[in-house]
Protein backbone atom coordinates (compact mmCIF):
# COMPACT_ATOMS: atom_id res chain seq x y z
CA UNK A 1 0.00 0.00 0.00
CA UNK A 2 2.47 2.65 0.61
CA UNK A 3 4.11 1.90 -3.05
CA UNK A 4 1.09 2.19 -4.26
CA UNK A 5 -0.11 5.03 -2.71
CA UNK A 6 2.28 7.92 -4.63
CA UNK A 7 0.67 6.34 -7.97
CA UNK A 8 -2.58 6.83 -6.52
CA UNK A 9 -2.12 10.88 -5.75
CA UNK A 10 -0.46 11.27 -8.78
CA UNK A 11 -3.58 11.99 -10.83
CA UNK A 12 -5.07 14.28 -8.36
CA UNK A 13 -1.54 16.16 -7.70
CA UNK A 14 -1.82 16.74 -11.53
CA UNK A 15 -5.22 18.13 -11.66
CA UNK A 16 -4.48 20.33 -8.70
CA UNK A 17 -1.26 21.26 -10.14
CA UNK A 18 -3.27 22.24 -13.86
CA UNK A 19 -5.58 24.48 -11.16
CA UNK A 20 -3.25 26.15 -9.98
CA UNK A 21 -1.24 27.02 -13.27
CA UNK A 22 -4.53 28.45 -14.43
CA UNK A 23 -4.92 30.64 -11.50
CA UNK A 24 -1.15 32.03 -11.40
CA UNK A 25 -1.83 33.54 -14.96
CA UNK A 26 -4.83 35.27 -14.25
CA UNK A 27 -6.79 36.76 -11.38
CA UNK A 28 -9.84 36.36 -14.58
CA UNK A 29 -10.07 32.46 -13.84
CA UNK A 30 -10.10 32.46 -10.01
CA UNK A 31 -14.00 31.93 -9.50
CA UNK A 32 -13.92 29.25 -12.32
CA UNK A 33 -11.26 27.85 -10.38
CA UNK A 34 -12.51 27.95 -7.42
CA UNK A 35 -15.71 25.50 -8.21
CA UNK A 36 -13.49 23.32 -10.25
CA UNK A 37 -11.24 22.82 -6.94
CA UNK A 38 -14.53 22.92 -4.51
CA UNK A 39 -16.13 20.01 -6.54
CA UNK A 40 -12.30 17.99 -6.62
CA UNK A 41 -12.51 18.54 -3.03
CA UNK A 42 -16.00 17.53 -2.50
CA UNK A 43 -15.34 13.96 -4.42
CA UNK A 44 -11.80 13.06 -2.78
CA UNK A 45 -11.55 12.13 0.90
CA UNK A 46 -10.51 14.88 2.91
CA UNK A 47 -7.37 13.64 4.50
CA UNK A 48 -6.36 12.44 0.51
CA UNK A 49 -7.06 16.03 -0.59
CA UNK A 50 -4.92 18.14 1.89
CA UNK A 51 -2.34 16.19 1.47
CA UNK A 52 -2.55 16.35 -2.55
CA UNK A 53 -3.05 20.02 -1.79
CA UNK A 54 0.02 20.98 0.85
CA UNK A 55 2.37 19.28 -1.50
CA UNK A 56 1.15 21.07 -4.54
CA UNK A 57 1.45 24.13 -2.97
CA UNK A 58 4.86 23.53 -1.27
CA UNK A 59 7.17 25.38 -3.90
CA UNK A 60 6.07 28.60 -3.16
CA UNK A 61 7.31 28.54 0.32
CA UNK A 62 10.80 28.54 -1.47
CA UNK A 63 10.37 31.12 -3.61
CA UNK A 64 11.24 34.38 -1.88
CA UNK A 65 10.80 36.51 -4.69
CA UNK A 66 7.18 38.12 -4.50
CA UNK A 67 6.26 38.41 -8.29
CA UNK A 68 3.17 38.28 -9.37
CA UNK A 69 1.97 35.11 -10.44
CA UNK A 70 3.25 33.67 -6.65
CA UNK A 71 1.29 36.26 -4.94
CA UNK A 72 -2.04 35.54 -7.35
CA UNK A 73 -1.45 31.93 -6.33
CA UNK A 74 -1.49 33.09 -1.86
CA UNK A 75 -4.71 34.95 -2.84
CA UNK A 76 -6.50 31.96 -4.14
CA UNK A 77 -5.19 29.45 -1.48
CA UNK A 78 -6.23 32.01 1.00
CA UNK A 79 -9.72 32.42 -1.07
CA UNK A 80 -10.27 28.35 -1.35
CA UNK A 81 -9.68 28.06 2.13
CA UNK A 82 -12.37 30.09 3.05
CA UNK A 83 -14.76 28.96 0.70
CA UNK A 84 -17.53 26.73 2.59
CA UNK A 85 -19.54 24.86 0.16
CA UNK A 86 -22.94 24.27 1.80
CA UNK A 87 -23.69 21.33 0.61
CA UNK A 88 -20.78 19.45 2.14
CA UNK A 89 -19.81 21.69 5.51
CA UNK A 90 -17.76 18.56 7.20
CA UNK A 91 -15.42 18.04 4.23
CA UNK A 92 -14.95 22.05 4.36
CA UNK A 93 -14.45 22.40 7.85
CA UNK A 94 -11.99 19.94 7.98
CA UNK A 95 -9.56 20.69 5.51
CA UNK A 96 -9.86 24.69 6.81
CA UNK A 97 -8.88 23.23 9.88
CA UNK A 98 -6.14 21.29 8.44
CA UNK A 99 -4.39 23.16 6.17
CA UNK A 100 -4.51 26.33 9.30
CA UNK A 101 -2.42 23.56 11.31
CA UNK A 102 -0.37 22.85 8.37
CA UNK A 103 0.37 26.46 8.23
CA UNK A 104 1.12 26.98 12.03
CA UNK A 105 3.34 24.48 11.69
CA UNK A 106 5.55 26.41 9.02
CA UNK A 107 4.81 29.91 11.10
CA UNK A 108 7.73 27.90 13.08
CA UNK A 109 10.39 26.95 10.29
CA UNK A 110 13.95 27.97 10.46
CA UNK A 111 13.86 28.88 6.57
CA UNK A 112 12.69 33.06 6.51
CA UNK A 113 10.78 32.58 3.26
CA UNK A 114 8.95 29.42 4.28
CA UNK A 115 7.65 31.86 7.47
CA UNK A 116 6.92 34.72 5.39
CA UNK A 117 4.70 32.77 3.30
CA UNK A 118 2.76 30.58 5.93
CA UNK A 119 2.42 34.15 7.95
CA UNK A 120 1.28 35.62 4.49
CA UNK A 121 -1.16 33.02 3.98
CA UNK A 122 -2.58 33.11 7.82
CA UNK A 123 -2.84 37.31 7.49
CA UNK A 124 -4.84 36.78 3.87
CA UNK A 125 -7.41 33.95 5.34
CA UNK A 126 -7.95 35.88 8.66
CA UNK A 127 -8.54 39.12 6.67
CA UNK A 128 -11.03 37.48 4.14
CA UNK A 129 -12.78 34.70 6.78
CA UNK A 130 -16.65 35.82 6.87
CA UNK A 131 -18.01 36.92 10.84
CA UNK A 132 -19.71 33.76 11.05
CA UNK A 133 -17.39 31.55 10.39
CA UNK A 134 -17.17 28.39 12.48
CA UNK A 135 -14.21 28.02 13.72
CA UNK A 136 -13.31 26.74 16.76
CA UNK A 137 -11.96 28.41 19.86
CA UNK A 138 -8.89 25.81 20.51
CA UNK A 139 -7.86 26.60 16.89
CA UNK A 140 -8.08 30.08 17.31
CA UNK A 141 -5.92 30.33 20.25
CA UNK A 142 -3.55 28.20 18.37
CA UNK A 143 -3.38 30.94 15.50
CA UNK A 144 -3.58 33.73 17.74
CA UNK A 145 -0.16 32.48 19.84
CA UNK A 146 2.19 31.64 16.98
CA UNK A 147 1.41 35.28 14.92
CA UNK A 148 2.08 36.90 18.68
CA UNK A 149 5.37 35.06 18.77
CA UNK A 150 6.01 36.52 15.00
CA UNK A 151 5.48 39.83 15.88
CA UNK A 152 8.71 40.05 17.01
CA UNK A 153 10.40 38.07 13.93
CA UNK A 154 14.06 39.59 12.78
CA UNK A 155 12.20 39.73 9.24
CA UNK A 156 10.42 43.00 9.01
CA UNK A 157 8.20 41.63 6.36
CA UNK A 158 7.47 39.10 8.47
CA UNK A 159 6.59 41.26 11.32
CA UNK A 160 4.32 42.99 8.96
CA UNK A 161 2.09 40.22 8.01
CA UNK A 162 1.78 39.17 11.93
CA UNK A 163 0.73 42.50 12.64
CA UNK A 164 -2.23 42.43 9.54
CA UNK A 165 -3.52 39.18 10.65
CA UNK A 166 -3.63 40.23 14.71
CA UNK A 167 -5.51 43.53 13.62
CA UNK A 168 -8.74 41.54 13.51
CA UNK A 169 -8.46 41.18 16.99
CA UNK A 170 -7.30 44.13 18.53
CA UNK A 171 -10.90 45.58 18.85
CA UNK A 172 -11.85 42.27 21.35
CA UNK A 173 -12.58 42.71 24.55
CA UNK A 174 -11.55 38.93 25.21
CA UNK A 175 -8.23 39.49 22.98
CA UNK A 176 -6.79 42.89 25.24
CA UNK A 177 -3.76 41.24 25.00
CA UNK A 178 -3.21 41.91 21.84
CA UNK A 179 -4.16 45.58 21.53
CA UNK A 180 -1.18 45.89 24.38
CA UNK A 181 1.13 44.15 22.93
CA UNK A 182 0.99 46.17 19.33
CA UNK A 183 1.20 49.45 21.91
CA UNK A 184 4.04 48.12 23.44
CA UNK A 185 5.31 47.17 19.96
CA UNK A 186 5.17 50.45 18.10
CA UNK A 187 7.46 52.83 19.95
CA UNK A 188 10.42 49.92 19.98
CA UNK A 189 9.79 48.80 16.30
CA UNK A 190 12.83 49.70 13.62
CA UNK A 191 11.10 49.30 10.49
CA UNK A 192 8.91 52.05 9.01
CA UNK A 193 6.41 49.54 7.35
CA UNK A 194 6.00 48.04 10.23
CA UNK A 195 5.06 50.74 12.36
CA UNK A 196 2.24 51.83 9.75
CA UNK A 197 0.88 48.57 9.79
CA UNK A 198 0.26 48.37 13.48
CA UNK A 199 -0.98 52.07 13.06
CA UNK A 200 -3.27 51.58 10.76
CA UNK A 201 -4.24 48.46 13.15
CA UNK A 202 -4.98 50.15 16.55
CA UNK A 203 -8.56 50.44 16.84
CA UNK A 204 -9.87 53.83 18.25
CA UNK A 205 -10.02 54.51 22.07
CA UNK A 206 -8.80 56.71 24.61
CA UNK A 207 -5.85 54.55 25.10
CA UNK A 208 -5.14 54.71 21.32
CA UNK A 209 -5.52 58.24 20.73
CA UNK A 210 -1.78 58.87 22.14
CA UNK A 211 0.05 56.63 20.66
CA UNK A 212 -1.21 57.88 16.87
CA UNK A 213 -1.05 61.50 18.11
CA UNK A 214 2.57 60.58 19.00
CA UNK A 215 3.17 59.11 15.37
CA UNK A 216 2.96 62.87 14.14
CA UNK A 217 6.50 62.97 15.20
CA UNK A 218 7.51 59.73 13.82
CA UNK A 219 10.53 60.41 11.43
CA UNK A 220 9.01 58.40 8.35
CA UNK A 221 6.79 60.79 6.34
CA UNK A 222 4.67 57.49 5.01
CA UNK A 223 3.78 57.14 9.20
CA UNK A 224 3.11 60.75 9.77
CA UNK A 225 0.53 60.28 6.62
CA UNK A 226 -0.73 57.34 8.17
CA UNK A 227 -1.17 59.18 11.42
CA UNK A 228 -3.55 61.77 9.84
CA UNK A 229 -5.30 59.02 7.89
CA UNK A 230 -6.33 57.43 11.31
CA UNK A 231 -7.14 60.37 12.87
CA UNK A 232 -9.52 61.34 10.26
CA UNK A 233 -10.94 58.36 9.67
CA UNK A 234 -11.52 56.91 13.96
CA UNK A 235 -11.43 59.75 15.64
CA UNK A 236 -14.03 62.81 15.39
CA UNK A 237 -13.32 66.06 16.79
CA UNK A 238 -15.45 65.82 19.83
CA UNK A 239 -13.49 62.83 20.64
CA UNK A 240 -9.93 64.86 21.54
CA UNK A 241 -9.27 66.55 24.20
CA UNK A 242 -8.37 70.87 23.09
CA UNK A 243 -4.93 69.95 23.77
CA UNK A 244 -4.41 66.34 21.40
CA UNK A 245 -6.48 68.85 18.88
CA UNK A 246 -4.38 71.66 18.87
CA UNK A 247 -1.13 69.38 18.58
CA UNK A 248 -2.24 67.74 15.70
CA UNK A 249 -2.92 70.79 13.54
CA UNK A 250 0.49 72.84 15.22
CA UNK A 251 2.33 69.61 14.15
CA UNK A 252 0.62 68.87 10.75
CA UNK A 253 0.44 72.39 9.25
CA UNK A 254 4.07 72.75 9.94
CA UNK A 255 5.27 69.55 8.83
CA UNK A 256 8.25 69.82 6.62
CA UNK A 257 6.35 66.85 4.24
CA UNK A 258 3.89 68.45 1.72
CA UNK A 259 2.00 65.12 1.47
CA UNK A 260 1.20 64.83 5.29
CA UNK A 261 0.34 68.80 5.17
CA UNK A 262 -2.21 68.26 2.76
CA UNK A 263 -3.30 65.45 4.84
CA UNK A 264 -3.53 67.61 7.82
CA UNK A 265 -5.24 69.92 5.62
CA UNK A 266 -7.81 67.20 4.35
CA UNK A 267 -8.39 66.19 8.21
CA UNK A 268 -9.35 69.90 9.21
CA UNK A 269 -11.47 70.81 5.98
CA UNK A 270 -13.20 67.69 5.52
CA UNK A 271 -13.99 65.90 8.63
CA UNK A 272 -13.45 68.62 11.27
CA UNK A 273 -14.53 71.89 9.82
CA UNK A 274 -17.55 70.53 7.23
CA UNK A 275 -19.06 67.19 9.46
CA UNK A 276 -18.40 68.17 12.84
CA UNK A 277 -18.41 72.66 12.43
CA UNK A 278 -21.15 72.30 9.28
CA UNK A 279 -18.37 74.78 7.60
CA UNK A 280 -18.60 77.82 10.18
CA UNK A 281 -14.74 78.80 10.88
CA UNK A 282 -15.68 80.03 14.26
CA UNK A 283 -17.36 76.94 15.53
CA UNK A 284 -14.07 75.29 14.65
CA UNK A 285 -11.75 77.70 16.06
CA UNK A 286 -14.26 77.29 19.21
CA UNK A 287 -13.12 73.69 19.75
CA UNK A 288 -9.45 74.51 19.97
CA UNK A 289 -9.89 77.33 22.78
CA UNK A 290 -8.06 80.11 20.65
CA UNK A 291 -7.61 82.36 23.73
CA UNK A 292 -5.13 79.93 25.25
CA UNK A 293 -3.96 78.48 21.95
CA UNK A 294 -3.97 81.73 20.10
CA UNK A 295 -0.58 80.64 17.46
CA UNK A 296 -3.15 77.94 16.84
CA UNK A 297 -5.69 79.68 15.21
CA UNK A 298 -3.96 82.05 13.62
CA UNK A 299 -2.72 79.09 11.61
CA UNK A 300 -6.23 77.18 10.88
CA UNK A 301 -7.43 80.76 9.25
CA UNK A 302 -4.58 81.53 7.06
CA UNK A 303 -4.86 77.73 5.94
CA UNK A 304 -8.99 77.80 5.51
CA UNK A 305 -8.24 81.82 3.91
CA UNK A 306 -5.74 79.89 1.71
CA UNK A 307 -7.78 77.35 0.72
CA UNK A 308 -10.57 79.48 0.33
CA UNK A 309 -13.31 77.93 2.62
CA UNK A 310 -14.12 81.54 4.39
CA UNK A 311 -17.81 82.23 2.76
CA UNK A 312 -18.63 85.70 3.85
CA UNK A 313 -20.67 87.22 0.54
CA UNK A 314 -23.51 85.12 -1.07
CA UNK A 315 -21.48 82.17 0.09
CA UNK A 316 -18.23 83.11 -2.21
CA UNK A 317 -14.82 83.02 -1.02
CA UNK A 318 -12.35 86.36 -1.40
CA UNK A 319 -11.03 84.40 -4.61
CA UNK A 320 -14.44 84.08 -5.90
CA UNK A 321 -16.01 87.07 -5.05
CA UNK A 322 -12.75 88.62 -7.09
CA UNK A 323 -12.80 86.35 -10.15
CA UNK A 324 -16.27 86.77 -10.45
CA UNK A 325 -15.33 90.34 -11.19
CA UNK A 326 -13.05 89.57 -14.17
CA UNK A 327 -13.92 92.79 -16.05
CA UNK A 328 -13.07 95.45 -13.58
CA UNK A 329 -9.91 97.44 -13.81
CA UNK A 330 -7.25 97.22 -10.82
CA UNK A 331 -8.88 100.45 -9.36
CA UNK A 332 -12.11 98.95 -9.14
CA UNK A 333 -10.50 95.92 -8.05
CA UNK A 334 -8.72 97.51 -5.08
CA UNK A 335 -12.71 99.64 -4.45
CA UNK A 336 -14.00 95.96 -4.50
CA UNK A 337 -11.60 94.58 -1.96
CA UNK A 338 -12.13 98.09 0.26
CA UNK A 339 -16.09 97.06 -0.10
CA UNK A 340 -15.71 93.65 0.62
CA UNK A 341 -13.37 94.91 3.72
CA UNK A 342 -16.34 96.94 5.32
CA UNK A 343 -19.02 94.85 4.50
CA UNK A 344 -16.88 92.32 7.09
CA UNK A 345 -16.67 95.17 9.63
CA UNK A 346 -19.75 96.31 9.39
CA UNK A 347 -21.53 92.46 9.39
CA UNK A 348 -20.47 92.16 12.85
CA UNK A 349 -20.90 95.59 13.95
CA UNK A 350 -24.77 94.87 13.21
CA UNK A 351 -24.61 91.09 14.79
CA UNK A 352 -24.28 93.12 18.46
CA UNK A 353 -20.48 92.47 18.23
CA UNK A 354 -19.44 96.35 18.57
CA UNK A 355 -21.67 96.75 22.01
CA UNK A 356 -21.15 93.31 23.69
CA UNK A 357 -18.00 91.86 24.79
CA UNK A 358 -16.56 90.22 21.69
CA UNK A 359 -15.61 86.41 21.71
CA UNK A 360 -11.72 85.69 21.49
CA UNK A 361 -12.90 82.90 18.43
CA UNK A 362 -14.63 86.08 16.63
CA UNK A 363 -12.44 88.47 17.82
CA UNK A 364 -9.26 86.64 16.04
CA UNK A 365 -11.00 85.85 12.98
CA UNK A 366 -12.08 88.89 12.33
CA UNK A 367 -8.19 90.00 12.71
CA UNK A 368 -7.34 87.44 10.65
CA UNK A 369 -9.59 87.98 8.03
CA UNK A 370 -9.06 91.84 8.11
CA UNK A 371 -5.05 91.47 7.63
CA UNK A 372 -5.63 89.04 5.19
CA UNK A 373 -7.94 91.76 3.37
CA UNK A 374 -5.70 94.15 3.75
CA UNK A 375 -2.90 92.48 2.16
CA UNK A 376 -4.55 91.68 -0.78
CA UNK A 377 -5.85 95.27 -1.21
CA UNK A 378 -2.19 96.73 -1.07
CA UNK A 379 -1.15 94.09 -3.66
CA UNK A 380 -4.06 95.64 -5.88
CA UNK A 381 -2.85 98.87 -5.45
CA UNK A 382 0.09 98.01 -6.95
CA UNK A 383 0.54 98.71 -10.92
CA UNK A 384 1.70 96.52 -13.85
CA UNK A 385 1.33 92.98 -12.48
CA UNK A 386 1.94 90.89 -15.11
CA UNK A 387 3.83 87.34 -13.86
CA UNK A 388 3.90 85.33 -11.00
CA UNK A 389 7.56 86.58 -9.80
CA UNK A 390 5.93 89.95 -9.65
CA UNK A 391 3.16 88.92 -7.74
CA UNK A 392 5.39 87.39 -5.25
CA UNK A 393 7.62 90.07 -4.96
CA UNK A 394 4.38 92.51 -4.22
CA UNK A 395 3.36 90.06 -1.44
CA UNK A 396 6.28 89.87 -0.09
CA UNK A 397 6.20 93.95 0.39
CA UNK A 398 2.77 94.06 1.19
CA UNK A 399 3.01 91.74 4.11
CA UNK A 400 6.50 93.83 5.18
CA UNK A 401 4.51 96.91 5.19
CA UNK A 402 1.92 95.87 6.85
CA UNK A 403 4.11 94.30 10.01
CA UNK A 404 6.53 96.46 10.15
CA UNK A 405 6.47 98.07 13.82
CA UNK A 406 9.27 98.77 16.00
CA UNK A 407 9.77 100.93 19.13
CA UNK A 408 11.95 103.34 19.76
CA UNK A 409 14.12 101.57 21.58
CA UNK A 410 14.54 98.61 19.13
CA UNK A 411 17.82 99.87 17.50
CA UNK A 412 19.70 96.49 16.73
CA UNK A 413 16.57 95.18 15.01
CA UNK A 414 16.19 98.59 12.90
CA UNK A 415 20.11 99.07 11.57
CA UNK A 416 20.06 94.94 11.16
CA UNK A 417 16.74 95.40 8.76
CA UNK A 418 18.28 98.69 7.28
CA UNK A 419 21.54 96.06 6.17
CA UNK A 420 19.07 93.38 4.45
CA UNK A 421 17.20 95.93 2.78
CA UNK A 422 20.64 97.03 1.42
CA UNK A 423 21.18 93.80 -0.04
CA UNK A 424 17.99 93.87 -1.42
CA UNK A 425 18.71 97.01 -2.88
CA UNK A 426 21.81 95.69 -4.31
CA UNK A 427 19.45 92.82 -6.48
CA UNK A 428 17.21 95.03 -7.73
CA UNK A 429 19.27 97.84 -8.98
CA UNK A 430 18.99 97.71 -12.57
CA UNK A 431 14.30 98.36 -12.01
CA UNK A 432 13.22 101.52 -11.46
CA UNK A 433 9.44 100.18 -10.16
CA UNK A 434 11.56 98.36 -7.83
CA UNK A 435 14.29 100.72 -6.80
CA UNK A 436 11.14 102.90 -5.90
CA UNK A 437 9.49 100.64 -3.52
CA UNK A 438 12.87 99.46 -1.90
CA UNK A 439 14.16 102.85 -1.47
CA UNK A 440 10.26 103.94 0.49
CA UNK A 441 11.38 101.02 2.92
CA UNK A 442 14.13 102.34 3.41
CA UNK A 443 13.14 105.73 4.31
CA UNK A 444 10.81 104.86 6.82
CA UNK A 445 13.80 102.54 8.23
CA UNK A 446 16.24 105.36 8.15
CA UNK A 447 13.43 107.52 10.35
CA UNK A 448 13.26 104.90 12.92
CA UNK A 449 16.43 105.01 13.39
CA UNK A 450 18.41 106.98 15.77
CA UNK A 451 21.81 107.13 14.98
CA UNK A 452 22.12 106.16 11.27
CA UNK A 453 25.16 106.68 10.58
CA UNK A 454 26.13 104.72 12.98
CA UNK A 455 27.14 101.35 11.65
CA UNK A 456 25.94 97.70 13.32
CA UNK A 457 28.48 95.87 15.35
CA UNK A 458 28.63 92.47 13.67
CA UNK A 459 28.75 90.68 16.97
CA UNK A 460 24.54 92.41 17.29
CA UNK A 461 23.93 91.13 13.88
CA UNK A 462 25.74 87.94 14.24
CA UNK A 463 24.07 87.45 18.20
CA UNK A 464 20.04 88.43 16.78
CA UNK A 465 20.29 85.87 13.95
CA UNK A 466 21.52 82.96 15.88
CA UNK A 467 18.07 84.08 18.42
CA UNK A 468 16.19 83.64 15.18
CA UNK A 469 17.91 80.26 14.24
CA UNK A 470 18.64 82.13 10.77
CA UNK A 471 22.10 81.36 8.90
CA UNK A 472 22.64 84.57 6.81
CA UNK A 473 25.89 85.90 6.22
CA UNK A 474 25.50 89.98 6.63
CA UNK A 475 29.07 90.92 5.73
CA UNK A 476 31.15 93.64 7.15
CA UNK A 477 29.41 96.53 4.92
CA UNK A 478 27.97 99.67 6.42
CA UNK A 479 24.63 99.94 8.50
CA UNK A 480 22.41 102.54 5.82
CA UNK A 481 23.60 103.72 2.90
CA UNK A 482 21.60 105.58 1.27
CA UNK A 483 20.10 103.73 -2.24
CA UNK A 484 21.49 104.33 -5.09
CA UNK A 485 19.46 105.83 -7.69
CA UNK A 486 18.80 103.99 -10.46
CA UNK A 487 21.51 104.20 -13.57
CA UNK A 488 20.19 105.37 -17.27
CA UNK A 489 19.75 102.39 -19.21
CA UNK A 490 22.83 102.18 -21.99
CA UNK A 491 22.44 101.59 -25.58
CA UNK A 492 23.90 98.56 -27.00
CA UNK A 493 24.24 99.59 -30.59
CA UNK A 494 27.76 100.77 -32.34
CA UNK A 495 27.97 103.50 -32.96
CA UNK A 496 28.79 104.54 -36.55
CA UNK A 497 31.76 105.73 -37.72
CA UNK A 498 31.54 109.08 -40.18
CA UNK A 499 31.89 108.24 -43.49
CA UNK A 500 35.06 109.90 -45.28
CA UNK A 501 34.47 112.09 -48.35
CA UNK A 502 35.91 111.76 -51.49
CA UNK A 503 38.04 115.25 -52.47
CA UNK A 504 40.24 115.38 -55.59
CA UNK A 505 43.87 115.47 -55.33
CA UNK A 506 45.82 118.42 -54.60
CA UNK A 507 49.30 118.20 -53.09
CA UNK A 508 51.13 115.98 -50.75
CA UNK A 509 50.78 118.54 -48.07
CA UNK A 510 46.88 119.21 -48.44
CA UNK A 511 46.42 115.34 -48.14
CA UNK A 512 48.26 115.29 -45.25
CA UNK A 513 46.57 118.06 -43.29
CA UNK A 514 43.20 116.49 -44.31
CA UNK A 515 44.25 112.79 -43.04
CA UNK A 516 45.54 114.75 -39.44
CA UNK A 517 42.15 116.48 -39.40
CA UNK A 518 39.67 113.55 -40.51
CA UNK A 519 41.63 111.48 -37.36
CA UNK A 520 40.74 114.67 -34.61
CA UNK A 521 37.14 114.87 -36.26
CA UNK A 522 36.51 111.48 -36.81
CA UNK A 523 34.48 109.60 -33.47
CA UNK A 524 35.94 106.19 -32.75
CA UNK A 525 34.39 103.07 -33.36
CA UNK A 526 33.16 100.92 -30.48
CA UNK A 527 32.96 97.45 -30.78
CA UNK A 528 29.41 95.25 -30.26
CA UNK A 529 29.10 93.97 -26.90
CA UNK A 530 29.64 90.43 -26.00
CA UNK A 531 26.09 89.88 -24.61
CA UNK A 532 23.10 92.38 -24.61
CA UNK A 533 20.87 90.60 -21.97
CA UNK A 534 23.61 92.14 -19.34
CA UNK A 535 22.96 95.22 -20.23
CA UNK A 536 18.89 94.76 -20.34
CA UNK A 537 17.96 92.24 -17.73
CA UNK A 538 14.55 91.62 -18.05
CA UNK A 539 11.76 92.22 -15.07
CA UNK A 540 11.05 89.04 -14.08
CA UNK A 541 14.85 88.26 -13.64
CA UNK A 542 14.76 91.09 -11.34
CA UNK A 543 12.25 89.83 -9.38
CA UNK A 544 13.02 86.64 -9.02
CA UNK A 545 16.42 87.88 -7.74
CA UNK A 546 14.51 90.31 -5.37
CA UNK A 547 12.51 86.80 -3.65
CA UNK A 548 15.45 85.02 -3.26
CA UNK A 549 17.50 87.76 -1.42
CA UNK A 550 13.97 88.92 0.83
CA UNK A 551 13.47 85.49 1.77
CA UNK A 552 15.76 85.61 5.14
CA UNK A 553 13.85 89.30 5.34
CA UNK A 554 10.96 87.93 5.44
CA UNK A 555 11.22 85.42 7.89
CA UNK A 556 13.03 88.18 10.14
CA UNK A 557 9.58 90.09 10.19
CA UNK A 558 7.45 87.38 10.31
CA UNK A 559 8.78 86.12 13.58
CA UNK A 560 9.60 89.72 14.89
CA UNK A 561 5.72 90.78 14.34
CA UNK A 562 4.28 87.06 15.71
CA UNK A 563 6.74 87.46 19.23
CA UNK A 564 5.66 91.49 19.14
CA UNK A 565 2.04 90.55 19.46
CA UNK A 566 2.61 87.83 21.76
CA UNK A 567 4.20 90.68 23.98
CA UNK A 568 1.48 92.74 23.29
CA UNK A 569 -1.23 90.41 24.11
CA UNK A 570 0.40 89.15 27.60
CA UNK A 571 1.13 92.67 28.45
CA UNK A 572 -2.75 93.56 28.17
CA UNK A 573 -3.76 90.61 30.09
CA UNK A 574 -1.63 91.04 32.84
CA UNK A 575 -3.27 94.81 32.97
CA UNK A 576 -6.45 93.42 32.79
CA UNK A 577 -5.46 91.54 35.94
Amino acid sequence: MAIQHPDEQAPLKQKLARILDEARSSRASHLRKLKDLSSLRSSTPTPQFFTAFSQTLTPIFTTQRRIASVERIVQFAAVFACLRDPNDAESSDGFFEMFMRFLIGGTTAANRTARFRACQIISEIIMRLPDDAEVSDELWDEVIDCIKVRVGDKVPVIRTYAVRALSRFANDAENSDILELLLETLPKEQNPDVRKTILLSLPPSNATSSAIIDCTLDVSESVRKAAYCVLASKFPLQSLSIKQRTIILKRGLADRSTAVTKECLKLMKDEWLMKSCNGDPIELLKYLDVETYESIGVSVMEALLHAGLVKLHAGQSIKQFLSSESNTTEEESYELVMVFYEYVVLSFCISGHSTEPVDAEVALYLRTLCKHLQTEAQILSFQQKKNAAEKSYVSAISKILALLRFRPTEQVPIKLMRRLLNRVSEAVSADKEVVKEVKQMAERLKASDESPDEPLESDQARLLLEKLDLQLDIGDDECAPEVEPTPLPKSTKPVRARRRTRREKVSSEEDEDEDETLQNTAAPTIPVMASVRTQRASKSAALSKMVSSIKPFVIYVSWLCAWKDEYDFHKERCRRR
